[in-house]
């Protein structure tokens, strides 16, 4: 099962693996996004992160969990680097 760590990490950047991995995940049943907002995004991960769900938007399911409060999701530290 892929997972996006590479893409969130921008490993499979550059090799051409970054659209597979997408096309993969887009295709994924379900798809969680643990530990949400404890590390800030870059303009980049923000844009991948976009982009996945908007592939996935409609067609399947994406779980996000965090111990942050959900008031704090678009803090500076989650919006932000």
């Amino acid at each position: 099962m892929p997972t996006a760590t590479a893409m969130g990490n921008g490993l499979a950047k550059g090799d051409g693996r970054d659209g597979h991995l997408r096309r993969s995940l887009a295709k994924t049943d379900l798809v969680v996004l643990g530990e949400w907002g404890m590390a800030p995004l870059t303009d980049e991960h923000r844009r991948d992160l976009l982009r996945l769900l908007d592939d996935r938007h409609g067609r399947r399911t994406t779980l996000v969990a965090s111990h942050l409060p959900i008031d704090h999701w678009h803090g500076p530290s989650v919006s932000r680097c």
